[in-house]
């Protein structure tokens, strides 16, 4: 697994509790979980420093976390959440079909095997167990954040079907997502090709009172997700079922 740059560990250790988009992007999650028994087993792969971990298992459930930065994973430990492990290569370090559930949040454009990821998700999954992924959609909209964080693509949404279906799931959801801001976000990748940004990262791009707006579209569009598919967005979700 490839890791982002530690200086984005860090960013992400600092905003990720307060940021629209990560603010959204569990609410989404947390939607999908609800009509689920807590009596299951979750994976997320790509964890961080546990921040949604440690909010699900004081929630109730069964989460472990795993991340390729030590430095993420042994924050995470200082703050008291527990079953959190490094990712060493490429293979987890869990046994075979030891979870009801993976959450892959962001992680496969970060493999230069993305297929092989998923093979790996489907290995410590049991069968009949579900994958939540998101990526980051359309290759037109590469630009700053996806270099910072080291991404090898972008995807469509037929690009994760036919993977998914590849791999041997079935595709139980599949949605463009960060749809109401994808125009204005558009517009700024496409600028960026022809301006050096002095920016760091896109995430300097935010202050209390553009947080407070951004988050309440967004959260506005993830109850829409609830019960519609979306025809395009900036990220794309799919839920898939491994088959049993």
């Amino acid at each position: 697994m490839l890791k982002m740059d530690e200086k984005l560990y860090q960013t992400y250790r600092e905003i990720e509790g307060t940021h629209w988009w990560f603010v959204g992007r569990r609410q989404l999650i947390f939607n999908l979980l609800e009509s689920l028994d807590k009596d299951i087993r979750i994976l997320d792969l790509g964890c961080n420093t546990g921040f949604l971990v440690n909010l699900l298992q004081q929630k109730g459930y069964e989460v472990y976390g795993c991340d390729s930065s030590e430095a993420a994973i042994a924050f995470g430990r200082q703050q008291g959440i527990r079953n959190l492990q490094v990712v060493e290569g490429n293979r987890l370090p869990f046994g075979d079909k030891e979870f009801d559930m993976i959450l892959c949040l962001d992680v496969l454009e970060h493999l230069a095997d993305d297929r092989q990821g998923l093979q790996e998700i489907k290995r410590v999954l049991k069968p009949g167990g579900l994958a939540i992924i998101t990526v980051p959609a359309f290759n037109f909209l590469w630009g700053l954040q996806d270099k910072v964080s080291r991404h090898f693509r972008r995807y469509r949404a037929s690009q994760i079907k036919k993977l998914a279906i590849q791999s041997g799931f079935n595709v139980k959801k599949l949605s463009y997502f960060n749809f109401f801001l994808f125009a204005p976000i558009a517009l700024m990748r496409l600028a960026q090709k022809f301006y050096r940004s002095q920016r760091s990262s896109d995430f300097e791009l935010n202050n209390r009172l553009t947080n407070a707006v951004l988050k309440r579209f967004f959260l506005l569009e993830i109850k829409i997700l609830k019960y519609l598919n979306l025809p395009f967005g900036v990220s794309l979700i799919a839920v898939l079922e491994y088959e049993k």
